[in-house]
């Protein structure tokens, strides 16, 4: 029986599709990243895309049909604008300039996002939450990642507020996750 969970079983990885599919290949994401980001965010995009997929490929396994190619180069790309002014968005119409709108519609919502119906869970979602599990290039969890997060910034109460309202889409997020799956979505990173 072939295990789906096992990275990259069920993800598209053949260049050629990729192109039917208008994504970037693996190769043009890291070219994107290099003349985009330093080393740490790169490592930091990285995580976000493999725990993405693993999440994609949990939900394909439990009968939630998603793209899990898509998924990963959105998590690859979604902060190939970070350190600019609303790096959301700039890195959305940097990626729609090159071509890719569906990665472009996803990295635009990886910081501000209106969650989908309770029972459903689109490829957004799984980018956003995976950023949101991640620190660097470690998962985390959300309680851990939000609380460094409120350490930054103790005496500003409106990154506080949006910390929080963040913190709170995670993980309505993460429990529609789990309810597909029936488990902890701690299994998707823990080996």
């Amino acid at each position: 029986m072939v295990d789906l969970l096992n990275d990259g079983v069920c993800s598209i990885n053949n260049n050629n599709l990729n192109n039917l599919n208008n994504l970037p290949s693996p190769e043009e994401c890291e070219r994107i990243l290099g003349l985009s980001v330093g080393d740490a965010r790169q490592r930091h995009c990285r995580a976000v895309a493999k725990l993405a997929r693993r999440i994609a490929l949990a939900l394909l396994q439990a009968g939630h049909c998603l793209d899990t190619e898509l998924i990963f180069v959105a998590g690859m790309l979604h902060d190939v604008a970070k350190g600019q002014p609303d790096h959301a968005a700039l890195g959305a119409k940097m990626i729609a300039g090159l071509g890719y709108p569906q990665v472009a519609e996803i990295i635009a919502q990886h910081m501000d996002i209106t969650l989908s119906g309770p029972e459903v869970v689109n490829a957004a979602e799984v980018v956003y939450l995976a950023d949101k599990l991640t620190e660097g290039d470690r998962v985390v969890g959300l309680k851990r990642r939000f609380e460094m997060l409120a350490e930054r910034y103790p005496y500003d109460y409106k990154a506080q507020a949006s910390i929080k309202a963040r913190l709170t889409k995670a993980g309505l997020i993460q429990k529609k996750i789990e309810g597909i799956l029936g488990t902890s979505i701690d299994s998707c990173w823990q080996e």
